[in-house]
Protein backbone atom coordinates (compact mmCIF):
# COMPACT_ATOMS: atom_id res chain seq x y z
CA UNK A 1 0.00 0.00 0.00
CA UNK A 2 1.26 3.25 -0.89
CA UNK A 3 0.64 6.35 1.20
CA UNK A 4 0.33 9.93 -0.08
CA UNK A 5 2.64 12.89 1.96
CA UNK A 6 0.39 14.87 2.96
CA UNK A 7 1.55 18.97 2.63
CA UNK A 8 0.03 20.88 5.53
CA UNK A 9 0.67 20.48 9.01
CA UNK A 10 -1.10 18.40 11.53
CA UNK A 11 -2.88 19.67 14.94
CA UNK A 12 -1.75 15.37 16.34
CA UNK A 13 1.00 15.85 18.59
CA UNK A 14 1.83 12.57 20.24
CA UNK A 15 1.93 12.17 23.82
CA UNK A 16 3.88 9.69 26.26
CA UNK A 17 1.74 7.05 26.50
CA UNK A 18 -0.11 6.50 30.33
CA UNK A 19 0.92 2.83 32.07
CA UNK A 20 -2.27 0.83 33.11
CA UNK A 21 -0.79 -1.87 33.38
CA UNK A 22 2.65 -3.47 32.55
CA UNK A 23 2.17 -4.28 29.28
CA UNK A 24 -0.55 -1.95 28.00
CA UNK A 25 -0.53 1.59 26.61
CA UNK A 26 -2.85 4.42 25.54
CA UNK A 27 -1.73 6.54 22.71
CA UNK A 28 -3.76 8.79 20.44
CA UNK A 29 -2.58 7.04 17.22
CA UNK A 30 -6.32 6.13 15.88
CA UNK A 31 -7.36 9.57 16.20
CA UNK A 32 -4.52 10.73 14.12
CA UNK A 33 -5.22 8.20 11.96
CA UNK A 34 -8.75 9.71 11.68
CA UNK A 35 -7.89 12.67 11.28
CA UNK A 36 -5.26 12.21 8.65
CA UNK A 37 -7.63 10.17 6.37
CA UNK A 38 -10.81 12.45 6.88
CA UNK A 39 -10.22 14.68 3.55
CA UNK A 40 -9.60 11.29 1.46
CA UNK A 41 -12.68 10.25 -0.74
CA UNK A 42 -12.52 6.65 -0.12
CA UNK A 43 -9.57 6.15 2.35
CA UNK A 44 -7.86 2.29 2.29
CA UNK A 45 -6.51 0.35 5.02
CA UNK A 46 -4.56 -2.77 5.40
CA UNK A 47 -5.36 -5.24 8.34
CA UNK A 48 -2.24 -7.25 9.11
CA UNK A 49 -2.77 -9.87 11.90
CA UNK A 50 -5.94 -11.78 13.23
CA UNK A 51 -9.32 -11.37 11.15
CA UNK A 52 -11.03 -9.17 13.45
CA UNK A 53 -14.72 -8.45 12.62
CA UNK A 54 -15.19 -5.33 14.84
CA UNK A 55 -12.10 -3.98 13.40
CA UNK A 56 -13.15 -4.53 9.65
CA UNK A 57 -16.76 -2.95 10.89
CA UNK A 58 -15.16 0.19 12.83
CA UNK A 59 -12.98 1.14 9.83
CA UNK A 60 -15.89 0.13 6.90
CA UNK A 61 -18.58 2.31 8.41
CA UNK A 62 -16.22 4.80 9.15
CA UNK A 63 -16.07 5.08 4.67
CA UNK A 64 -12.71 3.11 4.68
CA UNK A 65 -11.82 0.11 2.27
CA UNK A 66 -10.68 -2.66 4.11
CA UNK A 67 -8.27 -5.17 3.08
CA UNK A 68 -7.30 -8.49 5.08
CA UNK A 69 -4.05 -10.00 5.19
CA UNK A 70 -3.09 -13.32 6.99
Amino acid sequence: MFWKRRTEKSQYTPKKPDIIADSVFHTNVLGYLLETTSTEERPEILDLGRLSLTNIEFFAERGFRVYVER
